[in-house]
């Protein structure tokens, strides 16, 4: 096996070191599958925490300038590994001030190893400094692959997006420790509402004007011919979903499947993508 990427813009080094903070926040143990068109971080449900099913896609032709890979064989292509990302942050949080280039590099320290090789900018002159850090990961061995599926992007009912995560944001955080459960509904003429009820109130926030992606059709249709899709989903793991992000494009994209699930979706940029699926609760 063989794995290595280099990076030269800035920008692309400091998404990728959001997208690591960001899966720090989530879990202590993260799926990286690193294949020759994409290489993927996966956040499971049952990683022992309340985290929400979260990952990202990583366009390898758009984001490195230099990228090598081999897998383990002609059967099986791929390299799984897994890792702690809060150690991954601490290696690339000098991404942070600029860098010439990053290096990733899979290595065998005494232990398998991503080395994280950087040039960054000294804080008090003007010179470039090396960093090289190794981040010790797990090499996951293919029987057993099949428990760490990459997660599909569902076919939502309707697919809208929305120009600020701001407000959802602070009011799903309000109500995290008010109420165990949260509504999202969505109509295919662009409208989406957030409700929630409490033994006191019912506290909703609309959207209107929003651009409708996809709409397969397959929820309720109203008398005005629009079609509707409704989902209830868990507050906690929405809450935990938004507070842990630490990207900076506030645009982000909710699909909603009728009763099943609400998939939420950020595009960093034409090649990084974050998804992230709450499954719907009952009661």
């Amino acid at each position: 096996m063989k794995f290595r990427a280099v990076i030269h813009d800035q920008h692309v080094m400091k998404e990728l070191l959001n997208i690591i903070l960001t899966l720090s926040k989530l879990t202590k143990k993260c799926i990286m599958k690193i294949s020759s068109k994409k290489i993927h971080f996966i956040v499971n449900e049952d990683t022992g925490n309340t985290s929400p099913l979260v990952w990202t896609d990583v366009d390898t032709e758009q984001n490195f300038t230099e990228y090598l890979m081999e897998g383990v064989n002609d059967q099986h292509p791929d390299i799984m590994l897994s890792f702690n990302p809060i150690h991954m942050a601490r290696a690339i949080t000098a991404l942070r001030t600029g860098a010439k280039y990053c290096k990733i590099k899979l290595t065998n320290v005494q232990y398998p190893c991503l080395t994280i090789d950087m040039e960054v900018q000294s804080s008090l002159t003007d010179r470039y400094r090396q960093i090289v850090h190794d981040v010790p990961v797990d090499v996951i061995p293919r029987v057993d692959w099949s428990s760490f599926p990459l997660p599909e992007v569902p076919n939502a009912d309707i697919f809208l997006t929305l120009s600020s995560n701001r407000t959802i944001r602070s009011y799903i955080d309000k109500l995290k420790n008010h109420s165990p459960s949260i509504t999202f509904y969505a109509k295919s003429n662009g409208e989406m509402s957030v409700a929630t009820e409490t033994e006191l109130m019912t506290i909703t926030t609309r959207y209107r004007n929003l651009d409708v992606n996809k709409i397969r059709g397959t929820g309720k249709r109203r008398d005005s011919g629009t079609f509707e899709a409704s989902c209830t989903v868990s507050c906690k793991k929405m809450a935990i979903f938004f507070s842990s992000l630490q990207l900076s494009t506030p645009e982000w994209s909710c699909g909603i499947s009728a009763d099943s699930l609400v998939h939420l979706q950020i595009d960093v940029n034409n090649g990084l993508t974050v998804h992230s699926i709450i499954p719907a609760v009952y009661f």
